[in-house]
C-alpha cells in the first residue's frame, strides 16, 4: 500500500512497516593502497572544459560515467606525497564506450594541471587511430574559451602546445613508413 497502511480483518486501518534497505556507496578500490586520488579535480575539470561536439552529446559537458570515474580513480591514486602511485595504466573496453574521449580530456588535463613541462604524446598504430585522438582533444580545446587561451593548435605538425610553453601534445604514429 503506497500510504504505508493496511486494514486488519475488521476493516480498521493499521500502520505496516516496509523494510527499507540501506543503501551503502561501495568504497573506491584506491583507498585499499593509495593515500588519495585526484579523480574528484579530474571530474570537475572536464565537465567545467571539456565540451563535446559529437552526435547526440554536441554542447553538453564531459560528464563520467561511473565506470570512468572508477577507472579514473585508480590511474589518479597518489601516494602519501601526492606523487602517482602508477606509472603505467591500461583501459581495455569494446569500440564505443568513450576511451578516446576521456584519453584526449585526460591529456588536456594532465598538461594543464600538471607543473614543469609535460609532454603528452597521441601515440596510435596508425594514422586514422592517432588523429582521431588527436581531432577529439582539438575540439576539446576550441570548444572551450578557457582551453583556447591557453593552448595553440598546430594541425599541420599534429601538436597543440601552451601558449606559455609549458607542456604540449603530440600526434604520433607506428606506421612503418614513417
Amino acid at each position: 500500500d503506497p500510504a504505508g497502511q493496511g486494514a486488519d480483518d475488521e476493516g480498521e486501518v493499521v500502520a505496516t512497516a516496509t523494510p527499507t534497505r540501506k543503501r551503502t556507496r561501495r568504497k573506491p578500490a584506491w583507498v585499499q593502497y593509495a593515500d588519495g586520488s585526484r579523480v574528484d579535480r579530474f571530474a570537475w575539470w572536464s565537465n567545467e572544459y571539456c565540451v563535446q561536439s559529437i552526435d547526440q552529446f554536441n554542447g553538453r559537458p564531459l560528464t563520467m560515467e561511473p565506470f570512468q570515474l572508477e577507472f579514473m580513480g585508480e590511474s589518479l591514486a597518489v601516494d602519501v606525497d601526492g606523487y602517482p602511485f602508477w606509472r603505467i595504466v591500461i583501459l581495455v573496453l569494446p569500440r564505443k564506450n568513450g576511451k578516446t574521449t576521456l584519453s584526449a580530456a585526460y591529456a588536456l588535463y594532465h598538461v594543464t594541471e600538471n607543473t614543469g613541462r609535460p609532454r603528452v604524446q597521441f601515440a596510435a598504430s596508425s594514422e586514422d587511430q592517432a588523429s582521431e585522438l588527436f581531432d577529439t582533444a582539438v575540439a576539446f580545446t576550441r570548444e572551450s574559451p578557457y582551453l583556447a587561451g591557453l593552448f595553440h593548435v598546430r594541425d599541420y605538425v599534429g601538436e597543440i602546445a601552451r601558449v606559455d610553453g609549458r607542456g604540449v601534445l603530440e600526434r604520433m604514429t607506428a606506421e612503418w613508413r614513417r
